[in-house]
């Protein structure tokens, strides 16, 4: 079946926000010339850090062991993110997962990659779970299995809010949908990190599931 992003591809085919090439919205040539991972830091405190490894200090609040990050929320990057979900442009996910994938290393051979869901009332405004779409372009891509392994409770709004209240709002958001996590290696997918609180809310449900070590990656981080 021919996807609806497909068919108006068809009609108006999408244009390069970089360059204004006809065919993706951001092509390959594009990412080939410009793309570079951002800098390695600590998701937590932003330090310097090697592999994108979260810092001892912060890892009692944040349980993973690194969080990948492609770019910062900007420019070409950010109206890549704002097209595939304010304007439901599918397509961006194979230019995300591309730039993912070049991104992630180092990782368990046996690691799963899972989406971190989205909230229920975005996916129905939207029609899909970008999340997951994402996520299992990158599995695709990148040869590493795909695991729906998280839901979510609420429609938690977490604009404008503080670390420390997003920590807390993320407490209870997230729910185990397996029961066969213990000893896995799990990779948590989302598109954009502010706080970290979301990834945090995450990795401590999967790490109360017997998850044995959890790695996360994301397309931007605001700063």
């Amino acid at each position: 079946m021919i996807s609806v992003d497909k068919i108006v591809g068809l009609i108006a085919p999408h244009m390069c926000i970089s360059c204004g090439k006809e065919g993706s919205l951001l092509c390959k040539s594009c990412i080939e010339e410009y793309f570079q991972p951002s800098l390695s830091r600590c998701a937590g405190c932003f330090e310097i850090s090697k592999d994108y490894r979260v810092c001892r200090k912060c890892r009692y609040w944040l349980p993973l062991q690194s969080v990948y990050v492609a770019n910062i929320y900007e420019g070409v990057y950010e109206q890549l993110l704002k097209a595939l979900k304010f304007e439901y442009r599918r397509q961006a996910v194979e230019s995300i997962s591309a730039m993912l994938n070049e991104t992630i290393y180092g990782l368990p051979k046996d690691v799963v990659v899972c989406p971190i869901p989205t909230a229920p009332s975005r996916v129905r405004e939207r029609g899909f779970d970008h999340a997951k779409l994402i996520a299992k372009e990158l599995s695709a891509k990148s040869g590493i299995k795909y695991l729906n392994a998280l839901g979510r409770h609420t429609n938690v709004r977490q604009l404008g809010s503080g670390r420390q209240k997003r920590l807390k709002q993320m407490e209870s958001e997230f729910y185990i949908l397996r029961t066969d996590l213990a000893g896995k290696n799990v990779l948590i997918i989302d598109d954009v990190m502010t706080t970290g609180a979301t990834l945090a809310g995450a990795s401590k449900v999967l790490k109360e599931a017997g998850v044995k070590s959890v790695y996360g990656a994301v397309f931007a981080r605001k700063v």
